[in-house]
């Protein structure tokens, strides 16, 4: 961790704000890196928006001094709205180098003490780590501590996809919905998942290409007229599966998604235990563009688990986790991939969009049918002893 990652930050805020902090990445305001030109570190004071209807507040003037530091080690502290981010410098800024006040509280004073702020692991290549063909690694976002790529990009269609170490995910909640109940634990090997959902604009590249091979294609998403940049939506399962092989990868499991939006420690949602403080309004059945509420980032730095569209996931669906806690009695569940058949049909599990934002949320769906509010993305699952050029299918 590097020394600015380290630093204690003290802010003075105006109108008493203060309160409780999350390292998870922060929705709503927009904060710029730290310029190069400015004096050495400042941490700037930042008057939260009025709450009449007036102009916006600008940032206050004042500034507290860290003479000690360089000017790459600035954090900055920015505001269009009640919630403050602190953000780090560039070069090295990723969402997950952010600290966020989630909450006013007038009575508790009007300083923050920042004591730590999330950053990437400082890993570094490691011979033997070497990704699948059509993979490749981004390095600008650096390495985790056993040598993978924190980033890698599909050279298929261009996605971004992060790292998601491997490691026991909690799935389902015993207090949650009869569907989601029993909570269970599975072991899940080392995988990249897409940091957004497949959106329109790559869903049409991959149709075009199979009409260029004189090959079946698939309809259009039935929001094709919302913009390249929205979720492919009302795309069957089978399809949705035929593109993530088109690209070299596989849909996600069940506990894959909950592992890549719960984190390691299992939360409820992707920011944490706690409420969602969004930027602007959002409701479960709120779609928008892919990745434009900076709330819903998961600890591995993966968009719109909790929003956005809904998702198919591998799974045939179950109403709830019976199979999964009954095979557990009898070995450790690895890999876990879902019951061996649905409930009734071919239904398939869609993961997200819960009342109350939690992952664990669930329902059930015919694999043929065209939901207008569901979409989908892709994984890529590692071997974690070699690293080889080859995926390691779930089983």
């Amino acid at each position: 961790m590097s020394r600015w990652a380290r630093m204690a930050v003290t802010m003075a805020l105006c109108g008493g704000l203060t309160g409780c902090w999350s390292s998870a990445p922060a929705p709503g305001p927009v904060v710029a890196p730290a310029p190069k030109a400015q004096p050495p570190v400042q941490a700037a004071a930042v008057k939260p928006a009025a709450k009449k209807a007036a102009p916006k507040a600008a940032a206050a003037k004042t500034a507290l001094a860290f003479p000690d530091a360089g000017p790459d080690e600035v954090l900055l502290a920015g505001s269009d709205g009640p919630n403050v981010e602190v953000v780090g410098p560039a070069p090295r800024f990723d969402d997950a180098d952010r600290l966020t006040v989630e909450s006013g509280n007038p009575a508790a004073g009007s300083q923050l003490l920042a004591v730590q702020v999330a950053t990437a692991p400082a890993g570094a290549p490691r011979a033997g780590v070497k990704l699948p063909d059509g993979f490749t690694a981004e390095p600008a976002y650096g390495y985790a501590n056993d040598g993978y790529p924190l980033r890698i990009r599909c050279n298929k269609d261009q996605s971004l996809m992060a790292f998601v170490p491997a490691g026991v995910a909690r799935v389902g909640a015993n207090d949650g919905p009869m569907e989601a109940a029993p909570e269970f634990v599975a072991f899940t090997d080392p995988f990249y998942m897409d940091v957004t959902e497949v959106t329109i604009r790559q869903f049409n590249q991959y149709r075009d290409e199979l009409r260029d091979q004189k090959k079946r294609s698939p309809t259009p998403p039935v929001n094709e007229s919302a913009g390249d940049s929205h979720p492919a939506l009302g795309i069957p399962w089978g399809d949705a599966k035929n593109y993530c092989r088109w690209a070299g990868k596989d849909l996600p499991t069940e506990a894959e998604f909950e592992k890549a939006g719960r984190g390691s420690e299992g939360f409820r949602a992707p920011w944490g235990n706690g409420r969602p403080l969004w930027g602007r309004p959002r409701t479960p059945s709120t779609i928008t563009a892919v990745g434009q509420y900076r709330g819903d980032i998961s600890p591995f730095g993966i968009h719109d688990l909790a929003g956005n569209a809904r998702e198919w996931v591998e799974d045939y669906f179950t109403p709830g986790h019976q199979e999964a806690v009954q095979t557990a009695t009898l070995r450790t569940l690895t890999n876990w991939t879902g019951p061996r058949r649905a409930a009734i049909g071919t239904q398939r599990v869609i993961k997200g969009n819960g009342p109350d934002w939690a992952l664990w949320h669930r329902s059930g769906a015919d694999m043929s049918q065209r939901l207008p509010d569901v979409g989908f993305r892709g994984v890529l699952r590692i071997k974690p002893d070699t690293g080889d050029d080859a995926t390691k299918k779930a089983t």
